[in-house]
C-alpha cells in the first residue's frame, strides 16, 4: 500500500470499514462498551489500523490519542490509546 500498490490500498480500507461497522453493531446489540482491545499482529503493529478503523466513531465516544497510538507499536506492554476526551478506553 505504502509503495502506491491500489490493490492493497482498497484491501486495507475495506478491512477497516469492516472492522468500524463491526464495533458499532456490536455496541448497538450489547450496550455499553467498557473498552475496545486491539491485539494480534496488526492491533497490535499498526498505528495506521488502529487509527483508520476508529476514524469516525467518535459519535459513540471513541477517540485515539494520535501521539499514543504512534508510540503504541510492538505489543511489548499493554497501554491505553484513548484520548483524555473518550468515554471509551482503547487498549
Amino acid at each position: 500500500m505504502e509503495a502506491g500498490d491500489e490493490r492493497a490500498k482498497l484491501s486495507f480500507e475495506v478491512e477497516c470499514y469492516r472492522l468500524r461497522k463491526y464495533i458499532g453493531a456490536y455496541m448497538a446489540a450489547i450496550g455499553e462498551v467498557d473498552a475496545i482491545v486491539f491485539s494480534a499482529g496488526v492491533g497490535e503493529n499498526s498505528f495506521l489500523h488502529r487509527q483508520q478503523v476508529c476514524q469516525g466513531l467518535e459519535s459513540l465516544g471513541i477517540r485515539l490519542d494520535d501521539k499514543k497510538n504512534k508510540q503504541a507499536v510492538g505489543g511489548q506492554i499493554e497501554t491505553e490509546i484513548s484520548s483524555p476526551l473518550s468515554r471509551i478506553r482503547d487498549l
